[in-house]
């Protein structure tokens, strides 16, 4: 269970990933942009790597007025880089404020772990203004996910993010590049049977439209439990 719950964390903090250009500056809505990451265990192990793909970018209609979307395709790869699975999903961009869907990206990961379960999952969407501010308070978000086998209910997975907001401004190096970068934080409250609170530290940069850079994953006991961070676009 406690390696379920830490990859769906993983997965979750790499929500935050894709933006627009000239909507929001933490991602170019840019056809054929490819931004990658390596996701790594409390002790540095290399755990798999992730590949999320910019595809058809698009004007939508909605009932409280047009939006910009931008499909997008993961690829969820092991050490060596072999394909594990792979999923779509939309990015929208509304008044320089960015909804990331919580269900489209935990879907498919969800399933790979319940692979003869139905999966039920609702939530809201997780918000990233254009322009960030330090102190700024950000809104919370829930994601609620049941899974049934055989018309039967067997999983209940409840997951709140409060407390998240803009904690700091500063230079943040990977490898050999150095980003400017916006620190944010939240709780993050997992509830499957048991409750557990993990702390989360996420880093996006202004730096060349990529958006975020670093997700530093901690128990309630201040131990880092993992983490992902760029490499490559």
């Amino acid at each position: 269970m406690r390696k379920l719950i830490f990859l769906v964390l993983l997965l979750i903090g790499g929500i935050h990933t894709l933006s627009a250009q000239s909507c929001n500056p933490f991602f170019p809505f840019e056809e054929g942009k490819v931004i990658r990451y390596e996701h790594f265990d409390g002790l540095g192990k290399l755990l798999n790597q992730s590949e999320h793909r910019v595809g058809a970018i698009s004007n939508l209609k909605t009932p409280n007025g047009e939006v910009l979307g931008a499909n997008v395709e993961m690829l969820i790869m092991d050490q060596e880089g072999d394909s594990l699975l792979s999923h779509s999903y939309q990015i929208i961009c509304k008044e320089e404020v960015l909804f990331v869907d919580v269900t489209d990206l935990l879907g498919p990961q969800l399933t790979a772990s319940f692979l003869h379960m139905d999966l039920n999952i609702k939530g809201d969407a997780l918000l990233l203004p254009k322009e960030l501010k330090v102190g700024t308070q950000l809104p919370n978000a829930q994601t609620f996910i049941e899974g049934s086998a055989k018309g039967v209910n067997v999983l209940s997975m409840e997951f709140e993010v409060r407390n998240r907001k803009v904690a700091g401004f500063e230079q943040l190096k990977i490898g050999q590049a150095s980003f400017p970068a916006y620190r944010i934080t939240y709780d993050m409250e997992v509830n499957m049977m048991v409750k557990k609170t993990f702390r989360v530290v996420q880093w996006f940069t202004v730096k060349e439209n990529i958006g975020l850079i670093r997700t530093e994953i901690y128990n309630q006991s201040q131990k880092l439990e993992g983490f992902s961070q760029l490499a490559g676009t």
